[in-house]
C-alpha cells in the first residue's frame, strides 16, 4: 500500500511529518510513503534517521497552504502547494490514501474541488473516532457542517456505520442521535425530523443519546451537526487536560501520594491513552471521492505515525464505493 503524506501541513511540519512517516515504516512492512513538499527541508529532516530508502520517496513542491490562506483561493492559486499536488496524486491513483495535518478548511475545500463528492452524498463530514471502554466509537460530524438538514444526519449515520464496520470490524454498528434527552420528541425541529428519518433508514438506529451517555458505549456512531460535535469534542479535550493536571497535583503533593502513584500509574496512563487523539492520529473525511485522513494541526510525530497506520487500515476497504452504493 502507498500513503501520500502532505509533508508541509501542520504546525510542526515538516519535522513531525517526516519523523512520523519513518516511525510508521518501521511498524508496517509492506508500507510505502510518498512525502510531498519542499525537497530540501524534507531531506534535512531525514538526516540521521534510519529507514528503508526503497519505501520512502519525495515529490518536490514549492508552495505551502497555511491556516491564514482563504481555502478556495489557495486551492485555485497555489497549484504547486504540497496539499494540491498530493490531492491530484490521489485523484490520479498514485497512492491509496492521503494524510494531511494542514488546514481543515483547505483539505475539505481541496477535496471537494479536486476529488468531488461521492455520488449521492449531499455534504461530506468530518468524524472523530474515540477509544471508549476499550472499543472504538465515532462522533460525526465534528466540525465540517455547522448547520444540517435531516437528510444530512441520515447520511452521516450511514457513512459512519460503513466506516466503523469496514475499518474496525464492528458488526451492524449502533447509530445514535445526539440530543438533549432520550425521548423521541426532544430537541429542535430539525433534530426531531432527523430522528424520524434515522428511524426509517436502513441502519441500526438506537434512538437519542445524551451527552452523558457517550462514554457508556450505548452507540458505535453518534450523529450530530458539526457545531454541536465540535463543542462536544473540544470540551472533552479540555476536561481530559483538567483531570490530568488535577491528578498530577494530587499525586505529587507528598511522599505518600507519590508512593501511591507507583502502584496505579500504568492504569492511569492506559486510561488517558484512550482519550488521546494522537493514539488514532487522524480521521477520514467521509463523502469525498477519495481516501483522505485528516490529522489535528498540532500533530506531533507520534500522532502522524498513528495517522499513517490508520490510513493503512483505511486503504483497500472500498469505503467510498460502499458509501456510493448505499446512498
Amino acid at each position: 500500500m502507498k500513503i501520500i503524506l502532505d509533508a508541509m501541513g501542520g504546525d510542526f511540519a515538516p519535522k513531525s511529518n517526516v519523523c512520523g512517516a519513518v516511525l510508521a515504516l518501521k511498524e508496517i512492512e509492506d508500507l510505502r510513503v510518498v512525502l510531498v513538499g519542499d525537497k530540501d527541508l524534507i531531506k534535512e529532516n531525514l538526516v540521521g534517521l534510519e529507514y528503508d530508502r526503497s519505501r520512502l520517496t519525495i515529490v518536490n513542491t514549492t508552495e505551502i497552504i497555511t491556516n491564514d490562506d482563504i481555502p478556495t483561493k489557495a486551492i485555485k492559486q497555489k497549484k504547486d502547494s504540497s496539499l494540491v499536488v498530493a490531492l491530484n496524486m490521489l485523484k490520479e491513483n498514485k497512492g491509496d490514501v492521503l494524510v494531511s495535518a494542514g488546514s481543515t478548511g483547505a483539505v475539505m475545500t481541496g477535496g471537494l474541488l479536486i476529488l468531488g463528492r461521492v455520488r449521492g452524498v449531499d455534504r461530506p463530514a468530518l468524524p472523530t473516532v474515540l477509544d471508549v471502554n476499550n472499543t472504538k466509537m465515532m462522533i460525526i460530524d465534528s466540525g465540517a457542517n455547522t448547520s444540517c438538514k435531516p437528510m444530512n444526519y441520515v447520511q452521516f449515520g450511514i457513512m459512519g456505520a460503513l466506516y466503523m464496520e469496514s475499518v474496525y470490524k464492528i458488526n451492524t454498528p449502533r447509530v445514535g442521535l445526539l440530543n438533549i434527552g432520550v425521548e423521541e420528541k426532544k430537541g429542535n425541529e430539525v433534530v426531531k425530523q432527523a430522528y424520524q428519518a434515522l428511524k426509517e433508514a436502513d441502519i441500526n438506529f438506537v434512538g437519542n443519546i445524551e451527552g452523558n451517555e457517550i462514554t457508556k458505549s450505548k452507540a458505535d456512531v453518534v450523529v450530530c451537526d458539526g457545531f454541536s460535535g465540535n463543542i462536544l469534542l473540544k470540551f472533552a479535550e479540555g476536561l481530559g487536560e483538567f483531570f490530568k493536571e488535577g491528578l498530577k497535583e494530587v499525586f505529587t503533593s507528598n511522599v505518600a501520594t507519590k508512593l501511591a502513584y507507583l502502584t496505579v500509574h500504568k492504569r492511569i496512563r492506559n486510561f488517558f491513552r484512550g482519550l488521546d487523539p494522537s493514539e488514532i492520529g487522524g480521521v477520514p473525511l467521509l463523502g469525498l471521492n477519495g481516501n483522505i485522513i485528516k490529522c489535528h494541526g498540532r500533530s506531533d510525530e507520534r500522532a502522524i505515525k498513528s495517522a499513517v497506520i490508520t490510513a493503512s487500515r483505511f486503504s483497500g476497504k472500498d469505503v467510498v464505493a460502499r458509501i456510493e452504493q448505499e446512498l
